[in-house]
């Protein structure tokens, strides 16, 4: 759920004037307060965070099974910190890239959606 002091919330639209105000009022002051709130409860699901990352890009040209492939595949390794330091290494196709990238856009939209704009 966004919030702005400057906008008015849709769901509580159905709500008399008085009790707008002040609810705006409430979250204003609180917001502070609500969004470190938000932020304790993310850490909760995972403390790690990423911390570092690194790509290189190849072309596989051929195989022992295939005599040519010209696939270009990434190499992405990530460096994870957190309660304990990790390092992860992906070896993507075109396809799977692209489906990570998806992942993590709706991982991020759904974080988003945790902030509260002051």
């Amino acid at each position: 759920m966004y919030y702005s002091t400057s906008e008015k919330l849709p769901e509580f639209s159905s709500l008399p004037q008085e009790f707008q105000l002040a609810l705006n009022n409430c979250l204003s002051i609180r917001s502070l307060d609500i969004k470190n709130r938000l932020i304790e409860r993310t850490h909760e699901i995972s403390p790690a965070y990423l911390h570092n990352f690194d790509w290189k890009l190849k072309l596989t040209l051929s195989s022992d099974k295939m005599a040519q492939i010209n696939e270009p595949r990434l190499l992405l390794n990530l460096d994870i910190s957190g309660e304990r330091e990790k390092s992860l290494s992906l070896d993507l196709s075109k396809e799977e890239l692209k489906m990570l990238i998806e992942s993590m856009e709706k991982a991020n939209k759904v974080l988003q959606d945790f902030i509260i704009n002051d």
